[in-house]
């Protein structure tokens, strides 16, 4: 359910782990990094070479900064730029929806919030940003506030401030080269949500991926990216490609294929939520 990636300060950018994340996550980009006058948030990318000549364009030395990058995949809300991430933390549906912000402080989401109001709209996350978040203010800073944060919302989230604070809620992978991710997609996995993908960087692996419409045997080791739980196994543990999820089109594991009912399966997208969110809340306890 989409990816936070941190690059962290003294650490250049990679384009090639970006276009992972870009290509399991596809619905959308976004970074922010701090200034002297804030936080700035640029997003609405749908091409990662958009992406990358915006950064490459700004007054900064992208290796001295830390910069946080968000891709995603939707879950609530429509796929719009306004819907990217990352987002200020303000009650204001205006600054949530604006593509250039500058903020006091902003955040990014990874997962599902559970218990929100359906909106065609907005996203879980701009609903929880708008109606739970916005209103603590500078409390929101509070370890204990950071933490009822985090088990109100389930989900990983990263904070940054404009003091150049970073805060992670939520398990993030350290892989110890200058990197931090909310999850495992961020390594060049197959999912069937990125044969939609518009990307500019493939590479041969990536075009051999994308061109595979069945399991053969030339894909047989292949790992895959559970698009429901986030977990990654190996393709070989299927049988065939699994049915697609109406427009959602993901790839699960064969775990959460036996869980997922037949009416999912066939397309009914509001069990399909329903199914996932179960699963979810199973999975974390």
């Amino acid at each position: 359910m989409c990816i936070i990636a941190i690059k962290q300060a003294g650490t250049p950018v990679d384009w090639s782990i970006l276009d992972a994340c870009d290509l399991n996550n596809p619905d959308g980009g976004g970074y922010a990094f701090t200034t002297e006058s804030g936080v700035i948030i640029r997003k609405g990318f749908f091409h990662l070479d958009e992406m990358q000549a915006q950064l490459e364009s700004e007054a900064i030395d992208t290796t001295a900064k830390t910069i946080m990058f968000h891709f995603r995949i939707a879950t609530h809300g429509k796929v719009a730029p306004s819907t990217c991430h990352p987002f200020p933390i303000s009650s204001d549906v205006g600054e949530l929806t604006q593509t250039d912000f500058l903020a006091s402080s902003v955040v990014a989401h990874n997962g599902i919030i559970p218990n929100m109001p359906d909106d065609r709209k907005l996203s879980d996350t701009m609903l929880f940003i708008r109606d739970f978040m916005a209103p603590l203010k500078d409390k929101i800073l509070d370890e204990a506030v950071i933490n009822l944060i985090g088990l109100s919302a389930r989900s990983k989230l990263a904070i940054m401030t404009e003091d150049d604070k970073l805060i992670l809620i939520g398990d993030f992978i350290d892989t110890y080269d200058g990197w931090l991710f909310s999850n495992t997609s961020y390594k060049p996995y197959y999912s069937s949500k990125s044969k939609g993908s518009t990307s500019t960087f493939l590479d041969d692996q990536w075009k051999g991926y994308l061109d595979a419409l069945d399991l053969d045997a030339g894909y047989e080791d292949t790992l895959a990216y559970c698009d429901a739980c986030s977990t990654e196994f190996e393709t070989k543990d299927l049988a065939d490609i699994p049915d697609k999820l109406g427009d959602a089109n993901w790839m699960m594991c064969p775990r959460c294929e036996a869980d997922f009912s037949e009416s999912t399966r066939a397309g009914d997208l509001d069990e399909v939520w329903d199914d996932i969110k179960m699963h979810e809340e199973i999975k974390n306890g």
